[in-house]
C-alpha cells in the first residue's frame, strides 16, 4: 500500500481542532485541497466532495468510515483508479496542543502504477492543507483570547 501522511502540532485544544474539520460549510475559506463536502457526516453516509488534490479540481464520491468525536474523521474514495483511506487523527498534547495525523493509503492499483509525481505533489498539497488547518485554528484561539 502507497501511504502519504504528515503530523503537525497546532496551538489548540483537540475539540477546537475538530470543530474546524467538521465545520465542512468553511472548507472554501481555508481548505486548499477539500474545497466543499456535502452529505451527513457519520460513520458509513455517502458524500461528495469537490478536491484539488494535484493538478485540478475533481468531484469526487466518498463513504465516511470514523467520525469519532475529537478523534478521528476519515473517509474512503477519490477519482477512479486511485481510490484511499483519507484520515485525520487527532491527539490532545499534555501542554494543551493538538496533534494532527493527516494522511492517505491508497489501494493496490494506485500503488501499483506508482506516480512518483502526482504523489510528491499530492503530498506537498497535504502539508499546505495541514498548515492552512493550523492557521485556521490559531486564529480562531486568538480570536476567542481577545474576545
Amino acid at each position: 500500500m502507497l501511504t502519504i501522511e504528515n503530523t503537525i502540532e497546532i496551538k489548540s485544544s483537540v475539540e477546537q481542532v475538530w470543530e474546524v474539520l467538521t465545520d465542512r460549510e468553511s472548507y472554501a475559506q481555508w481548505n486548499p485541497v477539500i474545497l466543499s463536502q456535502t452529505g451527513v457526516l457519520k460513520r458509513g453516509c455517502r458524500a461528495k466532495m469537490r478536491i484539488n488534490p494535484a493538478l485540478f479540481p475533481m468531484s469526487v464520491d466518498i463513504v465516511y468510515r470514523q467520525v469519532q468525536t475529537n478523534k478521528e474523521l476519515s473517509w474512503f474514495g477519490g477519482p477512479p483508479l486511485i481510490k484511499g483511506y483519507h484520515y485525520f487523527k487527532l491527539q490532545s498534547l499534555p501542554n494543551g496542543n493538538t496533534q494532527v495525523i493527516h494522511g492517505e493509503r491508497f489501494g493496490f492499483l494506485a500503488t501499483l502504477m506508482g506516480w512518483p509525481a502526482i504523489v510528491s505533489l499530492v503530498k506537498m498539497k497535504y502539508k499546505k492543507a495541514d498548515r492552512a488547518l493550523k492557521k485556521r485554528c490559531e486564529t480562531i484561539l486568538k480570536s476567542q483570547q481577545a474576545a
